[in-house]
């Protein structure tokens, strides 16, 4: 998937666990060695599930990670700097 997706992965760390199901598609648009655009969906033990999405194409800078639970919603971005001043 590329080095963007490694970031995700990473941050995968705090579930401990190895997703079960997984299923992915990639496409390559701009050349003919690696794909461009790739999309996963992982499915862990009690019902946790994680998409991703990466894109070497889109314009448009996102690292976010949302952890969504049964009472509380967290969400992660890794490019606001609010949470490096003190915010």
């Amino acid at each position: 998937m590329g080095f963007g997706a490694a970031r995700y992965f990473h941050s995968q760390l705090f579930i401990r666990k190895l997703p079960g199901e997984r299923l992915g598609a990639g496409q390559k648009c701009l050349g003919k060695s690696l794909e461009d655009v790739a999309f996963a969906t992982l499915e862990y033990p009690k019902n946790m599930l994680a998409n991703i999405h990466v894109s070497w194409l889109d314009p448009k800078k996102v690292r976010q990670l949302t952890i969504v639970g049964d009472k509380r919603m967290v969400v992660w971005d890794d490019l606001d700097n609010r949470a490096d001043q003190g915010i």
